[in-house]
């Protein structure tokens, strides 16, 4: 309330505090700001031009930045001043002028396209709307002296587009068709001691242009769903790409969507809606081609994993890509230096490519939203495939290594390509960081607990598709047998918010008849439970099916199951619980409702660019369900609602 009185000056230096504090303080002051000036905006505004209207997004319009892409948005609304993920403003900023610059270069790239059917499109525009997507994936990359070189970069890939675009157009006799999009900064603008003209000039283009330009707010929730897809999908895709599979198919539809926000269709709810779930409907056709790439490491096999310390140099992984952690298992071989997985790389022990490898010893903590509790305790080297980076501490910085998109100022970068990545730096820092001491083996990490989950001293890992589908005869007789009443799909995307808890009490919860199926980090949350076997069979009730990249699995059993019990997806005796944070959950998601599986439980908060209306219709036409008391939730599950 105090702040709330405190002239904007005033109350800008507490950006120094927590992300959430300052983010509230903000909109506590901004609370009085905008009551004082409201009829001066307004007035403002309705000099504009038609296109633009008045929104509640016109509170925010004066704030450093705006961003409410994840989960974890301040105040279940926005970031309004620091991200809740550690972003600045001008990061913040950049990111949005990058994702402005790449749907300009999707429109003109898909444009030509339409223009002149089968023209060869250079591989490198596509690429490109790959990278410059994922590049703005929550916990990727807060390198501003990245991100510069980026949009620098993409201004040249639109001209590029342009001239193919002008040049289709040219050879087949027509008048070119006007882009309806803000321009991008000029090219010689682009520099560091220019970034508060940057950050002025990306409010033209972000969160709050989309509102303004748009017809309804629920126009403009879908717009900001369907980007937030998008990037989810980019970022699959962009696994895909250092594995080396592809599919120009996906690119193709990736610019088309793309082109979509800037076309007068935007402005038509249905078609937004329907775009959405053609993107929910290509990311389901990405994740099966990342499955196949990533079994090129061989088939996921169940198997424990120990997850105590073992004496000795060390590395640890994080992030998804498994296909960089077989290419530094294959430059530590026989240096005597032992690797371990973090957080959704645990399912790489399951791969027999990777579990060859003697030195692929354990698993070390927990999901990515434990790292600055967790990486202080590990005394190696760290690597960070892919997202999820958190700001890292003074700690362990300096042992920590970036690859791909990933970056953070000051941290050593291994290249974007799997080809130019050397190890040597890597290895170096593990073997002159202590390592774990001989006496400690055996021993648990030395790292705190989460409260209210027991560390388990082995994970059971390996169920697949492929593992499932193989005793489908066994489960099919167990649920005739009554053994199996239901099956719930308990993960997604963990994040540190208490109420995250509650996808513990729903595993605590379900009947003793019931299996789980989890995946993604928010296994984390029921994997240390013990819930016995199915009957006889041996098979564990709780199934780890991989990485939240592996979801291509979960929808393989899904469809599985209802050909063999005669059903449709729909009316399978399957519930879903899903912890949502990024934007790969909100292309899983898509995905989910393009599908028709439901209903879907989703949580903690429900996305805060989803308005009343349009969560009506998730609700109504697609079992869209915000979580509430696990034990209730569990009860109306079981009722098949």
């Amino acid at each position: 309330f105090f702040f709330a009185f405190l002239p904007p000056k005033m109350f800008r230096p507490l950006l120094r505090f927590t992300p959430k504090l300052a983010n509230r303080v903000g909109a506590a002051a901004h609370v009085r700001c905008f009551a004082t000036t409201a009829p001066k905006q307004l007035q403002r505004v309705h000099q504009h031009t038609a296109a633009v209207r008045v929104t509640e997004m016109e509170k925010y319009a004066e704030d450093p930045m705006f961003c409410f892409q994840c989960e974890q948005t301040s105040s279940g609304t926005g970031c309004n001043n620091v991200g809740t993920c550690g972003k600045t403003p001008d990061t913040s900023g950049l990111q949005d002028l990058l994702v402005h610059g790449v749907k300009i270069l999707a429109w003109y790239v898909h444009n030509a396209r339409q223009t002149a059917p089968g023209l060869q499109v250079d591989a490198a525009l596509y690429h490109f709307v790959i990278t410059g997507l994922f590049t703005t994936l929550t916990n990727v990359n807060f390198d501003n002296t990245a991100i510069l070189p980026m949009i620098q970069t993409c201004l040249e890939h639109i001209d590029t587009a342009k001239a193919l675009y002008l040049d289709a157009c040219k050879q087949a006799g027509r008048e070119p068709a006007t882009l309806d999009a803000m321009p991008m900064p000029e090219a010689e603008a682009l520099t560091a001691s220019n970034m508060a003209d940057l950050v002025t000039h990306s409010k033209l283009v972000g969160v709050l242009a989309t509102y303004q330009r748009a017809q309804s707010d629920d126009v403009a929730g879908v717009l900001e769903m369907l980007i937030y897809g998008l990037k989810g999908v980019a970022a699959y895709t962009d696994h895909c790409i250092v594995a080396g599979v592809e599919d120009v198919a996906v690119y193709e539809h990736m610019v088309e969507a793309l082109a979509f926000t800037l076309s007068e269709d935007r402005n038509d709810l249905g078609k937004a809606l329907a775009m959405c779930l053609k993107t929910g409907e290509v990311n389901l056709n990405v994740t099966k081609m990342l499955y196949g790439a990533n079994s090129l490491l061989g088939v996921p096999q169940p198997r424990s994993v120990k997850a105590n310390i073992v004496p000795g140099k060390c590395i640890l992984v994080s992030g998804h890509d498994l296909h960089v952690l077989h290419s530094l298992l294959k430059a530590t071989e026989g240096t005597g230096i032992n690797v371990f997985t973090h957080g959704e790389m645990l399912p790489a022990h399951s791969y027999p490519e990777l579990a060859k490898f003697t030195h692929l010893v354990g698993h070390f903590g927990g999901p990515w939203s434990r790292q600055k509790m967790e990486f202080p305790h590990f005394p190696g080297a760290i690597v960070m495939t892919t997202n999820c980076l958190m700001p890292p501490l003074k700690t362990y910085k300096r042992r920590m290594f970036t690859f791909g998109v990933v970056g953070w100022q000051g941290v050593a970068h291994l290249g974007l390509q799997l080809k130019d990545v050397d190890w040597s730096g890597v290895i170096a820092t593990a073997k002159a960081s202590p390592g774990f001491l001989a006496q400690h083996a055996d021993k648990p990490f030395p790292y705190p607990a989460e409260h209210g989950i027991k560390r388990p001293a082995e994970y059971t890992i390996g169920f697949g598709h492929e593992a499932i589908i193989a005793n489908a005869g066994t489960v099919l007789d167990e649920v005739k047998k009554g053994n199996i009443s239901r099956f719930f799909l308990v993960g997604g995307c963990d994040g540190s918010e208490s109420v995250r808890s509650y996808f513990t009490d729903v595993g605590n919860s379900v009947p003793d008849s019931a299996v789980i199926l989890t995946l993604g980090c928010g296994k984390y949350r029921v994997n240390h439970l013990d819930k016995g076997t199915i009957g006889d069979t041996g098979l564990p009730r709780l199934l780890d099916m991989g990485q939240c990249n592996d979801s291509y699995s979960a929808v393989a059993v899904a469809l599985a199951l209802a050909e063999a019990l005669g059903c449709s997806v729909g009316e399978l005796p399957l519930s879903f619980a899903i912890s949502w944070l990024e934007q790969k959950a909100v292309a899983v998601l898509l995905t989910m409702l393009h599908l028709g599986l439901k209903p879907i439980y989703l949580g903690p908060e429900l996305p805060a660019f989803v308005t009343p209306a349009v969560l009506d219709v998730l609700v109504k036409d697609f079992g869209v369900r915000p979580v509430g008391n696990a034990k209730a939730d569990i009860q109306a599950m079981i009722q098949g609602e």
